[in-house]
């Protein structure tokens, strides 16, 4: 699969250089050469038979991406040269091998980094039964009780049977001596009303 890859991105490679000569040509012939000189008609052949094996490469590339299912993925340089090395540390044979490696393994370094667990703070009773009929639920930041999140039920991501919370779509709401990271589900109206609840406790 990785030779397929390879031989289709050198087919667009020729293609490409083959298209910036092509179009230099083009220039010169059309800017500095007058149609009556001998050089613009050698010029303009010239550019007819360029035209002709882009079209025979771009043929190719068709021909051969439909007969082998090939995908063409571009990548920046760059982005490659670190997928190699990623690939030796990770000790696979192909890049097609680390990029499954990765997709299987997403959740595990990518998802679950950005995540918090979501710690349970314990309320006084009025408060908790103030809250328990509403939609706002409250927990710890990291074990701290100073800083508390307010989350909506839809905003629990459960994974091995744990709750987390993606920090990334909460905001900070200070009011008094309190810290609460606040749901962007939350609408302004809603947060109020929230804080309100809040200091009749």
């Amino acid at each position: 699969m990785e030779t397929n890859i390879y031989y289709l991105e050198l087919i667009q490679f020729k293609v490409q250089v083959l298209k910036e000569i092509r179009n230099n040509l083009s220039n010169i012939v059309n800017l500095k050469i007058r149609s009556n000189l001998k050089a613009y008609k050698e010029l303009e052949a010239l550019i007819y038979n360029f035209d002709l094996e882009i079209n025979e490469l771009k043929e190719k590339f068709n021909a051969f991406e439909s007969d082998n299912n090939v995908s063409v993925l571009k990548i920046e340089t760059n982005i490659l040269k670190k997928l190699f090395l990623l690939r030796q540390d990770i000790n696979v044979d192909t890049t097609a091998e680390l990029l499954n490696f990765l997709i299987k393994n997403y959740t595990e370094l990518f998802l679950v980094d950005k995540l918090i667990e979501v710690i349970p703070l314990k309320l006084e009773k009025e408060l908790e039964l103030e809250l328990n009929k509403t939609d706002f639920y409250i927990c710890m930041k990291n074990k701290n009780i100073k800083e508390k999140i307010l989350y909506k039920l839809d905003d629990l991501i459960i994974y091995d049977d744990v709750e987390y919370l993606d920090f990334n779509e909460f905001s900070e709401i200070s009011f008094g001596n309190n810290i609460i990271y606040a749901s962007s589900r939350f609408t302004l109206e809603e947060i109020n009303t929230f804080i309100k609840i809040w200091k009749k406790f």
